[in-house]
């Protein structure tokens, strides 16, 4: 179910008149129709709002938990907003650009609060089972801590010049940098890369994946 579709959803179980809520959240009627239907998609900061006023989080908007409480008895918690931090979840990344990662938001998601004020993160979806040994499948989406270097054997979102991002294990020499795959499909090779002559970013390390229910 889409995040638009949860949003009409929640209010109907609410019992809620589109009028109220919009009035609640302190947003146009028009504006609330339109995320309710698709045309826009509320910000981080109005996302958090919804969560609040429907007593729910962004996790369960998103689909990636069933439970649309935000806490055990289902009462109102007025100190949600405060509870969780939201990140971008970025589509495709082609360029080594600065601005790469701020200007291809697609959604958000919640960050647990173990990571809180430690790093910079942002989320993507994986695409294809090339790390599916590991755990990591396509529609899953994986957090990642902004860093430009990792050990050898971690995990990483990783972009190659002329290819799209990537999540692969990195090992790394003076001279090359090398993407191991972790699949069941024996199609995906690992992929050794001279440094000196191609470009390559390391964008940050994988450190949780949230699995697609």
């Amino acid at each position: 179910m889409s995040l638009a579709k949860k949003l009409k959803e929640l209010r109907h179980q609410n019992n809620m008149t589109a009028t109220y809520v919009s009035s609640q959240l302190g947003i146009a009627k028009s504006t609330l129709s339109n995320y309710e239907n698709g045309v826009r998609t509320p910000k981080a900061e109005m996302l958090g709002k919804f969560a609040e006023f429907y007593n729910t989080t962004m996790d369960y908007m998103f689909g990636f938990d069933n439970n649309p409480s935000s806490n055990a008895d289902g009462r109102k918690n007025k100190c949600a907003l405060k509870k969780f931090t939201s990140i971008p979840i970025l589509g495709t990344i082609t360029q080594i650009e600065p601005n790469e990662l701020t200007k291809n938001i697609i959604g958000y998601t919640d960050l647990g609060s173990e990571y809180k004020g430690r790093g910079e993160y942002f989320a993507m979806y994986v695409v294809g089972d090339s790390m599916n040994n590991c755990r990591i499948c396509e529609g899953d989406i994986v957090i990642v801590r902004r860093q430009g270097k990792v050990e050898n054997g971690e995990i990483a979102v990783v972009l190659v010049e002329g290819e799209c991002a990537t999540v692969k294990k990195v090992f790394t020499t003076q001279k090359t940098i090398s993407l191991i795959p972790c699949s069941t499909n024996p199609s995906h090779k690992p992929q050794i890369i001279d440094i000196e002559n191609t470009k390559v970013k390391i964008l940050g390390k994988v450190v949780e994946v949230k699995i697609k229910l």
